[in-house]
Order: C-alpha cells, then sequence, then structure tokens
C-alpha cells in the first residue's frame, strides 16, 4: 500500500471543504441569474472535480486529466458567465472586477494540476486497462 503525500490529504480536505461551502451557501438569487448552459456545466464541472480527486486520493494518474477536464470546464464556464450572461449586473460587479477574481480564483486549481503532475511523473500508478 502506498503512502499519500501530505499534498494528497491537503487538496482532498480543501475540496471537501469547498464541497461544503458551495452547497450550504447556494444562494437563490444566483440560482435566478443561472441560464440553461449553466447548470449542465456546473454539475459537469463537479462530477469531474469529485472523480478527480477520488482518484487523486486513490493515487491514480486518471486524476490529472479529470481535474484537467473539470478545470477547462470551469475556464469555459467563467468565459460564458462573464460575457454572455447577466451575471456581473446581478452581482453588482464590474467587468474589470470580474476579471481580477476569475484569473485568482484560477490559481489554486492551476497549481493543484501542476501537483498532480509532478505526482504522476514521480508516484501516481497507471490507469486501469481492460485487455482481453
Amino acid at each position: 500500500m502506498k503512502k499519500r503525500p501530505v499534498g494528497v490529504w491537503v487538496i482532498t480536505i480543501i475540496h471537501v471543504i469547498s464541497l461544503f461551502v458551495i452547497l450550504l451557501g447556494f444562494d437563490q438569487e444566483l440560482f435566478e441569474l443561472m441560464t440553461i448552459p449553466d447548470i449542465p456545466i456546473i454539475i459537469i464541472g463537479m462530477i469531474l472535480n469529485i472523480a478527480g480527486i477520488v482518484l487523486l486520493f486513490s493515487l491514480k494518474k486518471l486524476a490529472f486529466y479529470l481535474l484537467l477536464m473539470a478545470e477547462i470546464s470551469g475556464v469555459l464556464h467563467s468565459i460564458y458567465a462573464l460575457f454572455f450572461t447577466d451575471y456581473l449586473d446581478g452581482l453588482g460587479l464590474s467587468l474589470n472586477v470580474a476579471i481580477r477574481v476569475t484569473c485568482i480564483s484560477e490559481i489554486i486549481p492551476i497549481v493543484i494540476l501542476f501537483y498532480t503532475w509532478f505526482l504522476i511523473k514521480k508516484t501516481l500508478s497507471p490507469p486501469v486497462t481492460i485487455s482481453s
């Protein structure tokens, strides 16, 4: 049995806390601002993120790819939300402030991706393959 690096524990705990904060802090006003594409994009991103963290905790290489897809989904959703919805008006933010907040909020997921990539190169086990 492989010993999990401290970073894996830290990332897992951060994600569990974040999930609870998102679920407990869900705001009806924000839900009313959502458009039809928002909900599936958010759900797909959350599923990819949760699956990625579970695989990271299990020390599987596939974790990186799921977390990467979750990050790409999040960035695309941010671009969509900034430029094609009424979020900014509803939240009372200027485009300039919203872009800065979005960029800053992407720092942690990008650091997690780099750390996961480092783990792939060092210790994570390969994805499971089905052979006949």
